[in-house]
């Protein structure tokens, strides 16, 4: 996995640049095979004001399925980091998880259709051939 990191209006000590790789590091350890390439980009939206200003956007280009986009803002370019980083290895394995499914389970779903579908049965099929039908009954007039 290719890491990426852009920084916006937030200065970052070369200490906060590893720890924020770490943080990556350790929330998508499990799923880094599954991701090429990995975007961060963190920025100060209103700096001077405080709040949860601190974005983190992680963009994820999977191997054979497009590109996940994870966009988280706090307080601490941390703790938004952490929370993006834990949402994305959460999308990650639920894109794998459902093509997985699918993959398993369509020829089966196909499978038991044909071999247990019945066709309905129709008005012809349901009547009688007619040398084992009822004579017509006699009409009594009154």
């Amino acid at each position: 996995m290719k890491v990426h990191i852009q920084q916006g209006k937030a200065e970052m000590s070369p200490g906060t640049k590893e720890a924020v790789l770490e943080k990556i590091h350790l929330a998508l350890a499990r799923l880094n095979h599954r991701i090429t390439t990995l975007d961060i980009r963190l920025d100060d939206l209103n700096s001077p004001n405080g709040g949860a200003d601190k974005r983190c956007v992680l963009e994820a280009d999977l191997m054979q399925r497009g590109r996940l986009v994870v966009d988280v803002s706090d307080e601490d370019v941390l703790t938004a980091v952490t929370r993006a980083a834990h949402r994305l290895a959460r999308r990650v394995a639920d894109e794998f998880e459902r093509s997985r499914d699918l993959r398993r389970l369509g020829p089966r779903l196909t499978h038991h259709r044909t071999a247990n579908h019945q066709e309905p049965p129709d008005a012809a099929s349901e009547q009688c051939p007619p040398s084992q039908m009822e004579p017509p009954r006699p009409v009594k007039s009154v």
